[in-house]
Parts: structure tokens; sequence; C-alpha cells
């Protein structure tokens, strides 16, 4: 850079100069100063600085440090100041000073650029002398909009490709990924709606609704972060494998001895063994200790070798950033087009409908369960000790599997797996009196859980919608329900070891439950997840690319020898891109090897 003037100014090429232009209300040593507004420039000229700027910037002629202008600016009709003297401030004694610092002590300041510049500097002006942060652009001034080019694109592409491909913008994903796990781990997940509402209460429920943190792992959020974080790391390994392959596919062709002598790893001898001998042995000893052996171009009466080992390590970092990814996207495929619902099955029936409590749907699965018979044990106190489904899988109504579900040991159909969750006791069918005692009327009818029967000689019917062992204390009851077409159902619920209870009643009719029949019903988890073999792949290339990366270094080991009178000289010298005491031993065992087979004479270093 070469200083053309005061300000400073740089050459950009050529035929080009920056020149920056402090211009903050332009301070006078004496007499009043310019109240215009605050104008600070960057200014690309190739000659002189263009009239418009010369016009509108206050600026001053180069080569003086306090000079006298006349200010002529087009913006302001009448000029409040006719004339003045611009004081330059060095960059250095401006920095100094802050605009926070000329506030509070205005008139030190003052006295101190008055000692540096030699110039009488007024404490009120103080305040303004510290240089914008940034330029004002060339079209602000000129008023002139620049066209948006397809040059301005690239460079705008360039740059959201590199900080794609950055590490800080790995580092900040993995963050707010750490933080959404542990959101998710704190908080429940896969709560009901009901659930969410009693734990946390109605306002707060509102809010962990909304941003779907009580399934945070299924959100829409959590999936755009892992489609982030995979565009990060290929992006990562896009930028970064050409200049591994590059690095990689540059040969040595030539050999230096002097620059093998400074390895940290190396060694020198002389053999009494001839030349014409060495080549073989040397070249046997590397071949059995490395691998393949490649010779290197040398002049006449030396030798240079080279023997590779490890080298497809170098490209295992990649490797792991595609198992990541593959096992994101097994995520993400569990995530699109699993479930996990609920199956409730009553002895002996048959279903292959799923309630999915996270969409609030039922869910149809390709075959049938049915379940055969329902056990549970309890303990002394009554707690549940073991509770066993059997069940059978049909296809198109044809059984192809019976197993026995357990709790901790599930079966798997399909891809679809069968948890024992939960069992209940369900009331099959119960025998009810419906009965007016002042006109004596009085009937009976067998309601089955689930089915309308017709409500007497009535045009109504009536159906037994819900059962419950326990209400509210008062022991079982039923929940049963009448209606007629173009009429909202209506009921209540009828405790059945209280028949004389006064709510006891439907439509006028006092409600007596006879007897009933019950059993149980199993409650069965059924989860499908695609994506588990593909995250189990991921897992095992993951595992393995992390155990090369860290155990399989790459190696390089070199021989360089030339003919002497009498014997040879030999050099050889090893690198590796991870530095152990191991491969030290491993050096020096090859070193002991070669000279034993070479009948070594005298040692070297």
């Amino acid at each position: 850079l070469h200083v053309l003037g005061t300000p400073p100014a740089f050459i950009l090429s050529q035929d080009q100069t920056l020149q920056f232009f402090p211009i903050n209300r332009t301070l006078f040593g004496h007499g009043p100063f310019l109240q215009g507004p605050a104008r600070s420039h960057y200014l690309v000229f190739k000659e002189q600085p263009p009239d418009l700027f010369r016009q509108r910037c206050f600026l001053p002629e180069p080569g003086f440090r306090v000079k006298n202008i006349f200010l002529n600016p087009p913006d302001p009709p009448t000029p409040r100041v006719n004339g003045g003297r611009i004081i330059e401030i060095p960059d250095a004694l401006s920095r100094a000073f802050s605009k926070k610092c000329g506030r509070t002590f205005p008139r030190l300041a003052a006295a101190l650029f008055h000692l540096a510049l030699g110039v009488p500097v007024g404490y009120k002006a103080v305040s303004f002398l510290r240089p914008p942060k940034t330029a004002v652009p060339r079209e602000f001034l000129t008023g002139q909009r620049k066209a948006f080019s397809m040059k301005d694109f690239q460079q705008r592409a360039s740059w959201i490709w590199k900080k794609l491909g950055s590490l800080r913008f790995a580092l900040f994903l993995f963050l707010i990924l750490a933080l959404g796990c542990l959101i998710g781990t704190l908080v429940p997940q896969g709560l009901s709606e009901r659930e969410v509402f009693s734990r946390y209460g109605p306002k707060t429920a509102r809010w962990l609704t909304a941003l779907q943190i009580t399934d945070l792992y299924h959100s829409l959020g959590f999936r755009a972060l892992l489609v982030l974080l995979g565009t990060n790391l290929t992006a990562c390994s896009l930028q970064r494998l050409p200049k591994t392959m590059a690095l990689l596919r540059e040969r040595d062709e030539f050999l230096d001895p002097a620059k093998l002598t400074k390895y940290a790893l190396h060694k020198v001898m002389d053999v009494p063994t001839e030349f014409s001998k060495f080549r073989s042995i040397s070249e046997g000893v590397l071949r059995s200790a490395v691998g393949r052996v490649q010779h290197l171009h040398a002049p006449a009466d030396t030798l240079a070798l080279v023997a590779e080992k490890g080298r497809w390590s170098r490209y295992m970092v990649y490797v792991i950033h595609l198992s990541v990814l593959w096992i994101f996207f097994g995520a993400l495929i569990g995530s699109l087009y699993g479930f996990k619902g609920v199956m409730n099955i009553l002895e002996g029936e048959t279903t292959d409908q799923v309630f999915i409590p996270r969409q609030r749907t039922m869910a149809a699965l390709p075959f049938s369960v049915r379940c055969n018979d329902f056990d549970v044990s309890f303990y002394e106190n009554g707690t549940p000790k073991e509770f066993r489904s059997e069940v059978t899988i049909l296809e198109n109504d044809t059984p192809v599997l019976e197993a026995s579900i357990r709790v901790n040991d599930p079966i798997t159909y399909r891809g679809v797996t069968f948890y024992q969750a939960s069992y209940g006791a369900v009331l099959k069918k119960a025998r009810v009196v419906f009965s007016k005692t002042e006109e004596s009327e009085r009937f009976e009818v067998e309601l089955p859980f689930g089915e309308a029967l017709p409500f007497g000689g009535t045009d109504r019917k009536v159906q037994m919608v819900d059962f419950t062992e326990d209400f509210s204390g008062f022991g079982p009851a039923v929940a049963i329900a009448t209606w007629k077409e173009g009429e909202q159902p209506s009921g209540s619920w009828i405790l059945m070891n209280h028949p004389d209870f006064h709510g006891n009643r439907i439509q006028g009719y006092h409600v007596t439950v006879m007897d009933t029949e019950s059993g149980y019903y199993t409650g069965l988890q059924v989860k499908r997840d695609p994506g588990v073999p593909v995250v189990l792949t991921g897992f095992v290339i993951l595992l393995i690319a992390l155990l090369s990366t860290f155990y399989v270094p790459h190696k390089k080991f070199y021989v360089w020898a030339q003919k002497s009178n009498p014997g040879t000289t030999w050099v050889a010298a090893a690198w590796s891109n991870k530095k152990s005491l191991a491969f030290e031993k491993e050096f020096q065992h090859l070193c002991d090897r070669l000279a034993d087979a070479l009948d070594r004479r005298t040692e070297g270093k």
C-alpha cells in the first residue's frame, strides 16, 4: 500500500485510488463550526476526485494539515459558514478518544488534541471527532441505483454456500439441537391434550401445544433442524473433499536427502553392503513391513523408494459425515412415515384399527389382530404381578402367527411391534330395568356394550355408552343414553351398587342394573418405524469409520541410498498424520530390520 497524501490514500490497482475522507460535521479551530449533515466517504478515482464529491463533501486539497477552503455545497441554498479551517485528525488519535470519552471529558480531550495538533480545538466539537465505522455507498451519494447483476448473484450465493459449510454454523446448530433435546427430556413427550392441560394449566398448555413441545421430536422445527444440520454436513464435505483429493493425488517424484534428515523420524547409516544388493534387500524389507513399494526418479548410483500405508483413512472423515446424514435420513423417514398408537381389544374380538393420539386419527393395519385370551395375576396386596395377552395375527381372515405378549416381551410382525402396555375391565352386557312407579310401567332390556336397542315401546333408542369401576367413590357405574331421530342424546350415570339413588333416572324412568357380565380388554401399544433399519446401518458405518479414523493413520516410509566407496550410505525417514509412540516404535523396528539385513557397519544418527 502506497500512501499518496493526507488523508491516506491507497492504490487499489494500476489506475485506481481509494481515499478516505472523515467529514463528521467539519471542525474549525477558530470560529463557528458547520451545523450541516455529517458526511464520510470512501472515494475511488483514477486521477483526481470528481467535482461532485468535491462539492458535496468539502474536500481539502491533499498535502496540508490545516487549509482554508470556501464551502459552496449544492444541498443548503444558503450556507451558514462561508469559510473556515479544517483540522485533519490522525486515525490513531481519533480512535483514542471515542464519542463517549469526548462527551465525558470534553475539556481534557480538547486540550490533548491541542497538544497533539498544535491547533486550538473547541471542546464542544470534540464529541464529533470519532471517524465513522462504515462508508456511505457511492449510489447513495450520486442517487443512481446499481443494477443487480449476475456477478452480484454469484457472490451472494458463494457467501451463503461458505456460511452453510462453516464450523461456526455447525456449532450453532448443535447447540440448538442440544437445547431441544434438553427440553424434550425435561418435558414429558406424547401426552394427550387433556393430560397437558391437567398437568400445566390452560395458559401454559396452550403455549406448549402451539410450539409442539409435548411432541418435540415430531415437530416441524425439529425436522427443519435436522435438515439444516444435514445441509451443513453436505456443504462442509463438498467444500473440503476436493482439497483432500488434490492433496492425495500428489505423488512424490523425487527425494531430497537433505529434507529427509529434517523429518522428526529419520536415520542415516553407512553399511558395507554393495549398492547393487541394497536395492533388492531394502525393497524386500519395505514390502514385507509396509506393503507396495514405489520407485522414484533418482540419478545414477542412487536409489529412492517410498512405501505408503493407510492412504484411504484420510477419506474416513467424509464417511463419518455420510453416515450421520444416513442416520438423519432414517430418523426423518421414521418421523414422516412411522406412527405410535394404542389398540384396545376385548377378549375374543378382532380389529385392525390403531388410535394415533398425536394425530387424533385412526390408522388401519394391513392385517388384523385377535385377542384369544387375557390373563392377569396379582400380588397379595392387590398390585398387578403380570398380565399377558394371547393373540393371533390374521391375514385375510387366515391365522399366520400366534404369540404371547408380555410386559417387556413384545412381538414384531411386518415391521409393526406390539407391546403389552395396559389392561382394563369392560362391561360386556347388562340387564337393566326401567320403571315408572306412578304408572306401574316397567320393562327390562338386556344391553350389550355399545349397541343401540329400542327403548321399550317408544320410538326412542337406548345404548350403554360407558363403564367405570369406581364413579367418584360410589363404586361401579354405567353410562346409559337415549335418543330419537332429530334429537340430541340425553342420559345419566347409573350407580350399580346404589339402586335407590335418586339420580338413577332417564326420561322419567327409574333405572336399576340387575345383572352384568364383565370381562377384560388388553391395551397394546403399536409402533411402526420404517427408519430403524436405515438408522442401524448408519450407526454401523459410523462406528467403522470412527475406528478407522482414530486407529488407522496415513503413514509414509522413505528410503534413499547412494553408492559410496566402499559400501552404501542410506537415509530412512517416516511421516504420519497421527504422531504416536507406537509409530515411533514401528519406524525404529523397520530401521533395525533393514540394518540387520544389510550387515550394519557403523551406527548413524
